[in-house]
């Protein structure tokens, strides 16, 4: 009976939540980009290289604030 409990506390508070947490506005970017011909520092002699980067971006209004994250990944020789 306990373990109903606590489970049915879970539930409700987690959708009161989930209702306030509504977004206003929100918007998610995805961003590829490519190039040749790099110089790098680690590098050494004259070898230029290609580098690949992928960027991963979501804003959002709520109400009570905003929030922004975003993430690199780059791909290089």
């Amino acid at each position: 009976m306990k373990l109903t409990q606590i489970a049915a506390f879970v539930a409700l508070s987690s959708a009161a939540a989930i209702s306030q947490a509504a977004p206003i506005w929100q918007d998610f970017s995805f961003t590829g980009l490519y190039g040749e011909n790099y110089k790098s520092p680690f590098v050494t002699g004259d070898k230029e290289i290609e580098q690949s980067t992928v960027t991963f971006e979501y804003g959002a209004g709520f109400k009570y604030g905003d929030f922004f994250a975003f993430a690199d990944r780059t791909d290089n020789d």
